[in-house]
């Protein structure tokens, strides 16, 4: 499942640029429900549409067999690695340039609030490029399973703050989970960034509804949505497009008070690509 603040950043583009190219979009919810998909894709071949799109799922066996070779489709915002038609953000170099952006500032103590770990084509590849940078910088991981969704927030702090006592920052991978971190910190008492700086995911406007406004690694979640009109509509164009994604500094993050900056790991973060 994928939360509504990102999902409506990539329609926003999505909708803008097929308009722009004389083109109507259907727009469904499915969830997890196979049923609601399966409908859905039987629809979208009768009524021969130009194009299929979906959003943080990949493309499998059977969403091919549904619409039938004649209909080209894409994911966004989720690749397989495979060669599959996507439009996505390189997730492990993403998460590892998040974290290598919290050991610039100086903190050792980094936890991670994860996505759900069955989904091996966004939380693992995150959660691996958070455990390269803290084993490049000689730091202990510390992780705590999460859902992405706000509601996993507050128990992977408690999860977190069990094994590491004295965290100064916490790195969730998505909006949301950071929004709900900051919230549950400031109920403990705790200062963001002061106390415990908290990093995000996404970019989305979840980012923003809370204070301080969450510093993200964000994706371009809009232009990501053109991109795949575009690709659609060069159906002969649907391989892989990785797309740039980049930090966004905000309140939320900070050195942390009691350390200094000289204790920072060697090396400079590489610009986000």
């Amino acid at each position: 499942m994928v939360s509504d603040a990102l999902a409506s950043q990539v329609m926003q583009g999505v909708e803008e640029e097929a308009q722009e190219r004389g083109y109507a979009v259907m727009l469904g919810r499915t969830g997890a429900k196979s049923a609601y998909i399966a409908g859905y894709l039987r629809t979208l071949r009768t009524y021969r549409a130009a194009g299929v799109m979906i959003i943080s799922a990949v493309i499998t066996p059977e969403t091919r067999q549904l619409l039938g070779p004649n209909v080209p489709i894409i994911s966004v915002a989720i690749s397989d690695k495979s060669g599959s038609p996507s439009v996505a953000i390189d997730d492990e170099q993403a998460a590892y340039d998040a974290t290598r952006h919290l050991l610039r500032l100086g903190h050792r103590r980094i936890g991670l609030l994860t996505g759900d770990p069955a989904s091996i084509h966004v939380a693992q590849p995150r959660k691996r490029g958070y455990l390269r940078a803290m084993t490049e910088a000689n730091c202990t991981p510390v992780t705590a399973t999460g859902s992405f969704f706000y509601e996993s927030g507050a128990p992977g702090v408690d999860e977190v703050l069990q094994q590491e006592p004295g965290l100064t920052a916490i790195f969730a991978m998505s909006d949301e989970m950071g929004a709900a971190v900051v919230n549950e910190l400031q109920r403990r008492g705790l200062r963001v960034p002061e106390d415990v700086s908290v990093l995000g995911f996404d970019g989305t406007s979840t980012s923003l509804h809370v204070n301080p406004p969450l510093s993200t690694m964000a994706q371009p979640l809009e232009e990501m949505g053109r991109m795949a009109v575009k690709k659609l509509l060069r159906s002969r164009d649907l391989g892989p497009k990785i797309m740039p994604h980049r930090l966004i500094e905000r309140g939320s993050t900070a050195p942390p008070s009691s350390t200094s900056s000289s204790t920072a790991p060697p090396g400079q973060l590489e610009p986000a690509s």
